[in-house]
């Protein structure tokens, strides 16, 4: 299981993913040298092409896209400015994702979080 999953235990599994699901959608993505910015891009397109490849997945295995950062809106250096270069990709969250898919099998290296939802705790 890769890091970036949180196992969200019931009775608050579903009030803890609706916090992550606020919080992730309400980040600020734009370059480094804007002092606003929360997250910048991915190194290459390549590596943008590959995390978004698993928001695809992990909805055809069954999960849920709570946030697609493939339409998150990226700021620029100045007010007011859109940021158009780089390879973009904003803060994502699968829900309801399984030992069985592959975003959870593997290391993402990218901006997802996953939401492994359990019953109880073991």
């Amino acid at each position: 299981m890769a890091i970036s999953a949180v196992v969200a235990v019931d009775p608050v599994g579903d009030e803890l993913i609706a916090k992550i699901k606020d919080r992730v959608a309400n980040l600020t993505v734009g370059p480094g040298s804007d002092g606003s910015s929360e997250m910048g891009p991915l190194v290459t397109r390549v590596h943008r092409d590959k995390v978004a490849s698993y928001l695809d997945s992990g909805v055809t295995q069954g999960a849920t896209l709570e946030v697609d950062g493939r339409e998150h809106p990226v700021t620029g250096g100045g007010p007011g400015e859109v940021n158009t270069g780089g390879f973009w990709l904003g803060p994502s969250l699968l829900d309801h994702v399984t030992p069985a898919m592959d975003a959870y099998r593997d290391e993402i290296f990218g901006p997802g979080a996953l939401g492994a939802p359990r019953p109880v705790l073991r």
